[in-house]
């Protein structure tokens, strides 16, 4: 894409209103007090965050409390309760501290299995005085608003369609409105999302609800840009899929059988057709949005979610192409794809992909010995064994040389040991000058390179480079230069394993002329 497109579209995106469409990004003191009681019951995955986020007085309430949580929380996770069953509960009640639960609300099944924990939660509160303790915690979300806003634009773009925000009621009853809501929950395990549209949030104020009007995407400080693609996608195209009902009816039984050959399709596809039919237009998007240009990575992923049910995927992401050629509404678009559908063929997909989705699995292989290997890298960094590490990256590099997070390693180890000359004390001092400037120009170059090559999941990488680059500069006196790398760095926001603090000290002078190795300094 030229630049000047790239400009105009990143311009675009910053008109966009996130509440325009219904859509908000924000913390919920209600999954804080949740993980936090969860944690104390006995669940792990987020035990270290957060004795960070509010430190030990957290959990101290009392034994038979404590006691009582750990008896509840093991029995259901026995019965195969997960964590997304209590997020659920948590966004199902009112706030703090009452944490009301009306007796009319309609819980899904798993949600209203843990209901009897409510009461634990509200003593848990109470006793540990996590108001006063969460008064003053805050959790960054400008980052996450400007992704959001970024995939929300995208997406409406790709669609050529916009949400529907109101759906009507009956005559006596005012339109009900729709709404997507991205809740930031700072101690969940990096990376954990979930997401749901059968419950009806307990802190809302509307009178005119119904579960499938509020869409819920729970994730942790590190943002999932495909999770929130596909929180979007559904949340745009699920009345869309409403609207074509009857179209849909007439396939019903066709959609059935089809799904019936698949063993490991999930409960819910193999009890709503619509869902089918939803989950498969949604899915199909995500890939064209995202790996249309990798044809055997976008087999595997389509194969994926076949499996699971979504068994019109297939025929989606081909039909796609279409509406990607002629700009047309995407539901414009939806009633003449589903005439077109072939049962036979869909039927005999995963056979006919079969040679696509084992080359992507074998690549996916090599990425995941590559990402268990820069995990042993990072160690021996850590240990200052730089010449094992050495060895391991130019041989991973050899293989993969736009891998981003070796190239970044590399740099890092070229940033901080010394050559053998500048280790040399009987050297010339010119000597030692031309190799250290040498060997942080290597540094230099290399951080570029990971910048280049980063994922859009690897921009902490990019942050953290930016500094590295800074401080460099800045250690030879170029303290103008160093400058515009910091203002990269903080353009990014505080992001999550990010280097912006040590950004903005940076543009305020304090690495400027002091030597020492600066990946030192910023981690």
């Amino acid at each position: 894409m030229p630049l000047w497109l790239l400009f105009l579209v990143f311009c675009q995106s910053q008109i966009i209103r996130l509440e325009e469409y219904n859509v908000t990004v924000k913390p919920d003191e209600r999954l804080v007090v949740m993980s936090l009681a969860l944690d104390a019951a006995g669940y792990d995955g987020a035990r270290s965050k957060a004795s960070d986020y509010l430190g030990s007085r957290a959990l101290q309430a009392d034994v038979a409390l404590v006691s009582q949580m750990r008896v509840y929380y093991s029995l259901q996770a026995r019965k195969g309760n997960k964590l997304s069953s209590y997020m659920g509960l948590a966004l199902s009640a009112g706030l703090p501290p009452d944490f009301a639960l009306s007796d009319s609300t309609e819980l899904p099944d798993d949600v209203a299995e843990v209901r009897s924990f409510l009461p634990l939660l509200r003593d848990f509160y109470a006793r540990c005085r996590l108001a006063a303790l969460l008064e003053h915690r805050s959790v960054p979300v400008q980052h996450h608003r400007e992704v959001v806003t970024r995939l929300l634009y995208e997406t409406i773009n790709y669609l050529h369609t916009k949400p529907q925000l109101y759906l009507p009621s009956g005559s006596s009853e005012e339109a009900r409105s729709r709404s997507l809501k991205f809740y930031i929950n700072p101690l969940l395990p990096e990376g954990v999302v979930f997401q749901r549209n059968d419950m009806i949030d307990g802190a809302s104020s509307s009178s005119s609800r119904r579960v499938g009007d509020e869409y819920f995407c729970v994730m942790s400080e590190t943002i999932s840009e495909d999770a929130v693609r596909y929180a979007l996608l559904r949340f745009i195209l699920d009345p869309i899929v409403a609207k074509k009902a009857v179209e849909v009816a007439m396939l019903r039984d066709k959609i059935a059988a089809l799904v019936e050959r698949v063993p490991t399709a999930h409960e819910d596809m193999r009890r709503n057709v619509y869902e089918v039919v939803g989950e498969s237009l949604a899915r199909a998007a995500e890939v064209r949005m995202t790996l249309r240009q990798d044809q055997d990575e976008a087999m595997y992923r389509l194969g994926t979610y076949y499996e699971q049910g979504a068994v019109l995927v297939f025929h989606f992401y081909e039909a796609l192409a279409q509406l990607e050629r002629v700009g047309i509404d995407v539901g414009e678009y939806l009633a003449p794809s589903l005439r077109q559908i072939d049962f036979e063929r869909e039927s005999r997909r995963l056979e006919q992909t079969a040679a696509a989705r084992r080359r992507a699995e074998l690549r996916r292989a090599e990425l995941r010995n590559s990402a268990k290997l820069l995990l042993e890298i990072d160690s021996l960094i850590s240990e200052r064994q730089y010449d094992q590490a050495r060895r391991l990256l130019e041989g991973l590099l050899e293989s993969d040389p736009k891998n981003a997070r070796a190239l970044f390693a590399l740099a890092r180890i070229y940033n901080n040991q010394l050559t053998s000359v500048e280790l040399d004390e009987s050297a010339d001092e010119e000597d030692k000058i031309a190799a250290q400037q040498q060997r942080l120009a290597r540094a230099v170059e290399l951080y570029r390179r990971s910048i280049a090559n980063a994922t859009e999941q690897e921009k902490w990488m990019v942050s953290q480079s930016h500094v590295y680059i800074g401080q460099i500069l800045d250690f030879m006196g170029l303290s103008e230069a160093a400058s515009v790398e910091y203002e990269s760095a903080i353009k990014l926001g505080n992001i999550p394993r990010g280097a912006y603090p040590e950004a903005v000290n940076g543009k305020a002078g304090a690495y400027r002329l002091k030597g020492g190795k600066a990946d030192d300094d910023a981690e």
